[in-house]
């Protein structure tokens, strides 16, 4: 049993995939990180590089994006033939901005959905490389047949598990959606790709059996924006009692350097600015030796635990992991193929490369997102940092909902943030009445009293609280 959990009641919104009840994947996004990647945009030509082949497009954003010759369609010949300065493109951002580095685009848009991508101006159908070359070949034949122009699209995976009239279905609602989008005057978004109601369940939604959403009216958009999984989806009053988390307290699992498994098996994991590392420890059988078979179970057990660590966390680039001691080489073969094999069906690459001389598995891992020690921490530490404060603070005060009254106490560092975030007031989305009191003596936020309004009310008076609709 496989299930979506979306939590999109505060400004972070929060996507979960539960197998049979455990975590596999935590996805959250932020309105003051708002990712660009897969967004389209209105863009205009500012210069044109001819040693490098690319061209500098003004897409609206504080840095020029970047385009290659290879990434515009209709380039044959030199990229200063094909285009010039001044004019204007539809653009698709593949990669994000980083450092002085602008976001990289390409100005072959497409619009995903589960089981196609669109292509305006792709003119080919390509086919997943996971599809049957039978069934792709016939699938392929099918879709030809309903594009025009130089239209193209690409099938996905999931096409082959469906009617192909579900595959058109989506192809045409994907063609309307696409001519319904409103061009600017200006260099500026057309469409935003949402990390969590689009990506998300692009990725997910497909091979689950439930998608539970804490809200009714974003319930019926998924069901519009996703026809063919409707029936899966529900709404959910109390999502977090019903899926047995909070969202505060699985954070708190997710930061954590040392994770002890069901059996015993003790991770350690250090992140440092060049790369992460995990040791393995036989917590459970310390004391006496392991047998040659009994250390390649435990470091099996371990790889499994590891590579759903990974891809919960979203660690990226190079990961050590320093497993317990084999001798036995067929032993070390063994569990680097159960490892390619555990990480196999991450949806984001990853490659185990092999083991040094020192015994370290090596893999890497494609970057796609922050991990949630990035998002959640400051840097360094391992404090949560003011905006990750802010948004554990709401989720407490709304999951709360059956107390009258708050007295609350809020350092000055997160009051001055919220005012900055410019977002819709928490007490405008909450139940109980708020007083908060600014503290310069503490960090992040206190709960000084709950209860009825009238006793919260008169102790508030006492200790000089103030009623805040900034909260």
């Amino acid at each position: 049993m496989r299930t979506i959990a979306l939590h999109t009641q505060t400004p972070e919104k929060v996507g979960l995939v539960m197998n049979h009840s455990r975590l596999i994947e935590y996805t959250a996004a932020r309105p003051e990180a708002a990712l660009l990647s897969g967004s389209i945009y209105k863009g205009k030509v500012q210069s044109i590089h001819k040693g490098m082949q690319a061209a500098f497009v003004d897409i609206g954003e504080q840095k020029h994006a970047f385009l290659k010759k290879e990434l515009i369609p209709w380039c044959s010949t030199s990229i200063e033939q094909s285009i010039t300065e001044g004019r204007e493109v539809i653009v698709q951002v593949t990669k994000e901005p980083a450092g002085n580095k602008g976001a990289q685009v390409t100005a072959d848009p497409a619009v995903p959905g589960l089981y196609i991508i669109y292509q305006p101006f792709g003119n080919n159908v390509a086919i997943s490389r996971k599809i049957e070359k039978n069934k792709g070949f016939k699938l392929k034949s099918e879709i030809e047949a309903v594009l025009k122009g130089c239209e193209g699209a690409i099938l996905r995976t999931n096409a082959a598990g469906v009617e192909i009239s579900q595959v058109v279905e989506e192809l045409e609602r994907l063609r309307r959606n696409w001519n319904s989008l409103k061009i600017p005057k200006k260099p500026g978004v057309i469409w935003e790709d949402d990390v969590i109601l689009n990506q998300f369940i692009r990725t997910y939604g497909g091979s689950s059996d439930e998608i539970l959403v804490d809200d009714v009216e974003v319930s019926q958009l998924i069901k519009c924006r996703f026809p063919s999984l409707a029936g899966r989806v529900q709404w959910r009053n109390n999502l977090e009692h019903d899926i047995g988390h909070t969202i505060n307290e699985l954070q708190d699992k997710l930061v954590q350097r040392t994770v002890t498994t069901a059996k015993g098996v003790q991770l350690i994991i250090d992140l440092t600015e060049a790369m992460i590392v995990i040791d393995v420890n036989s917590h459970r059988y310390a004391g006496r030796s392991l047998s040659n078979t009994e250390t390649l179970k435990v470091n099996q057990h371990a790889a499994t635990e590891i590579a759903r660590l990974i891809r919960l966390r979203n660690y990226s680039g190079m990961i050590l992991i320093d497993f317990i001691s084999m001798r036995n080489p067929s032993h070390k073969e063994q569990l680097l193929s159960f490892l390619r094999k555990e990480t196999a069906n991450d949806p984001i690459v990853t490659k185990v490369h092999g083991i040094t001389k020192l015994g370290i598995v090596e893999l890497t891992r494609t970057r796609r997102l922050p991990s949630v020690n990035e998002q959640l921490l400051s840097s360094p530490g391992i404090t949560y940092n003011i905006d990750t404060q802010s948004y554990r603070m709401e989720r407490y005060l709304r999951n709360n909902s059956h107390v009258a009254a708050v007295l609350l106490r809020v350092s000055s560092e997160l009051y001055d943030r919220k005012k900055q975030l410019r977002l819709e007031p928490i007490s405008s989305k909450i139940p109980q009445e708020l007083f908060v009191k600014r503290d310069d003596y503490i960090t992040g936020w206190q709960i000084e009293l709950e209860g009825s309004l009238d006793i919260v009310k008169e102790a508030a008076e006492l200790r000089g609280h103030a009623v805040d609709n900034l909260f």
